[in-house]
């Protein structure tokens, strides 16, 4: 057998070997020779590693891309959550997700993917457990990701920022983490968190703003149609309790009305 490395720089990335059936097949005389094929195929094969690293990063886009546009056109909260950790979680690895919906007038966060009680994973089931849920004063980090997009080692993250939501977190083996806002037009309403357990995000800021792209367009679908229901809910009930209260002419009656019809409503 002859054999040599295949470098690139001062790299060495692979191995070249010859190997004959016939005894002292080779000889140091053509070390010269087999050193020279190694340079040609090092910079050979490191063309081809290349160019498949390429076609796969654009295959993985295309399928990122093409998960990304139907997430756009999801108007159901539930359904949108269960997509992040069906489909987009396959084209864009992580292990914990977090997305969020700011109201700026109250200074108030949500985080949907709580709030719809998708058990994704078992660290949701600690958030739900911990009654995380429902419209929650807005976190110092929260204005911070809105503003831009972090990037960070899970122990830079819990020194640059803590609060007592992020105890169910610490109990989970994560190393990285990426979030970045929401934007509709010039307002952003909301925030997309993704935790790792291994692989940095590093290399993935350029994918991980157009999932957030896409993204927006979801969640303002959804804040849209959620109006759109409890508007159309809050005109029933006025409704039906209109036409409760119209035809009664008697104070016992109208009583009866106000404590069974509209207070479960009206508290």
């Amino acid at each position: 057998m002859i054999g040599g490395p295949l470098t690139k720089g001062d790299k060495k990335f692979g191995m070249l070997c010859f190997t004959s059936l016939k005894e002292d097949f080779y000889k140091e005389s053509d070390l010269g020779l087999f050193n020279a094929f190694c340079e040609q195929l090092s910079v050979a094969v490191s063309n081809v590693l290349a160019n498949e690293q390429l076609l796969e990063e654009k295959r993985k886009t295309e399928d990122l891309l093409a998960v990304t546009e139907s997430i756009a056109n999801i108007t159901n909260g539930p359904e949108l959550v269960k997509a992040i950790f069906e489909k987009l979680q396959k084209v864009f690895p992580f292990d914990e997700a977090g997305l969020f919906h700011l109201d700026w007038e109250n200074e108030t966060e949500r985080d949907l993917i709580v709030d719809y009680v998708y058990e994704a994973t078992e660290a949701n089931k600690n958030i739900q457990d911990a009654a995380i849920t429902g419209w929650l004063p807005m976190t110092n980090l929260s204005k911070k990701v809105s503003k831009e997009i972090l990037v960070l080692p899970i122990d830079e993250f819990y020194k640059r920022f803590d609060h007592p939501h992020f105890e169910f977190t610490k109990k989970v083996p994560f190393t990285h983490i990426i979030a970045g806002p929401l934007i509709q037009g010039k307002q952003v309403i909301g925030l997309l968190y993704f935790w790792s357990k291994g692989k940095s995000f590093e290399s993935k800021i350029a994918l991980f703003k157009s999932i957030t792209d896409q993204m927006s367009v979801a969640l303002s679908n959804i804040v849209a149609n959620e109006q759109l229901i409890e508007e159309k809910q809050f005109k029933e009930t006025l409704l039906s309790v209109s036409e409760a209260i119209a035809s009664i002419q008697d104070r016992q009656k109208l009583f009866k009305v106000i404590f069974e019809r509209i207070k479960p409503i009206f508290p």
